[in-house]
């Protein structure tokens, strides 16, 4: 009898604390709601009158010359059957990604359109930008392993039609982008504060856990690949002129320096992009409320710092990528000559007819110089 009543006495106990820890969780949760709906209120409050027209004339100048850059690149590329290389293919689906990814932006300029957002048009923005990110990141990361491979074992790229292999990949990129955006749609809604309502990341302890484990595949990781990946490709490049010092062919000391700058550059445009947007977001998710509500004071330069730096890949991409190119420039003006201003193009460059794994090696590495410089 004893026994039965230590049980019954025991189950009562491990019932109460469950119920006093479910509520003590919705207690937490509601307050954390409170202080986040005060946060957004500071956070999201109208810049000064000077300061939103700086942000706006920013913003629509990358716009506007990001807009035409990346256009001007998918017309190049449809349009000059030359163009039609595995790379320019990578390149015209990352032109795409970053005009959709810029119309993103535009709901930025005029805030309404998010703080008075309803919950389908705050789901698809969100959805938009975070696949638009995964597409433009993974595309970037694909084209540095492209490279890469081209120069260590070029007859591996020839093993089938460009075409279809290079849609396979980007059919990938798009699949594997969708995939990684749904997760983050169950940590937005609409959240109402005292003065609006606002398209916002919930501060739910699932959030937190998604965030955070999302920046791995979102940014460590290409990040890394891309780090190693280069880092490879200049000791290849070197290792090939080492090689080929004797031979005045492939005598281009500048090759190097070349392979070295391009490199850095697309590393660091990369963090530089999109290192702030991560930063800010492992700093709102790993804090508690009370902690980030300390913040609320510089959310807006750092808000604003964030926007100007992810807003300036959909200008930094074409010209990194396309437009410092020889080769893109001279399509560019064959395009401009011929379809615009009428005249025929009698000139024809000569083509390489070289077969050997070192001559296609060593015009592989050319490419990769001349891609982007």
């Amino acid at each position: 009898m004893k026994k039965f009543q230590w049980t019954v006495n025991f189950v009562r106990l491990t019932s109460y604390g469950k119920k006093n820890m479910t509520v003590n969780t919705n207690d937490s949760e509601d307050e954390d709601m409170e202080l986040w709906k005060k946060f957004l209120d500071i956070a999201t409050d109208h810049n000064s009158e000077r300061d939103s027209k700086i942000l706006g004339t920013v913003v629509l100048v990358v716009f506007t010359v990001g807009l035409v850059a990346n256009v001007l690149t998918c017309i190049v590329i449809y349009c000059d059957k030359t163009m039609h290389t595995a790379t320019n293919y990578y390149l015209f689906n990352l032109a795409v990604s970053d005009i959709i990814f810029a119309s993103t932006f535009l709901m930025k300029v005029n805030s309404l359109a998010i703080v008075h957002a309803s919950e389908s048009l705050c789901l698809l923005h969100a959805f938009t930008l975070v696949f638009m990110y995964c597409n433009i990141t993974y595309t970037i990361t694909v084209l540095a392993v492209e490279r890469y491979v081209a120069i260590t074992n070029p007859t591996a790229l020839n093993s089938s039609p460009i075409w279809k292999r290079v849609l396979k990949i980007i059919l990938l990129i798009w699949l594997v982008s969708t995939v990684m955006s749904l997760p983050l749609l169950s940590t937005i809604n609409i959240v109402k504060t005292e003065n609006f309502s606002v398209c916002s990341a919930l501060p739910t302890t699932l959030t937190k856990i998604i965030t955070l484990v999302m920046v791995i595949p979102m940014f460590v990781m290409p990040m890394m690949t891309m780090v190693y990946v280069y880092v490879k490709i200049v000791q290849e490049v070197t290792k090939i002129e080492n090689f080929n010092a004797d031979n005045y062919a492939f005598n281009h000391h500048n090759n190097k320096s070349k392979v070295n700058k391009l490199a850095v550059a697309l590393t660091l445009s990369f963090l530089i992009c999109w290192g702030p947007f991560f930063c800010t977001r492992i700093l709102l998710f790993s804090l508690s409320v009370k902690q980030i509500i300390r913040l609320s004071q510089w959310w807006r330069w750092m808000d604003n710092v964030t926007f100007i730096a992810s807003s300036s890949s959909i200008l930094i991409n074409p010209v990194l990528f396309s437009l410092i190119s020889s080769k893109f420039r001279k399509a560019l003006k064959k395009f401009w000559f011929t379809k615009i201003m009428g005249r025929t193009d009698k000139e024809n460059g000569p083509t390489s007819t070289g077969t050997g794994l070192i001559e296609r090696r060593e015009t592989y590495v050319k490419r990769v110089t001349e891609t982007s410089f």
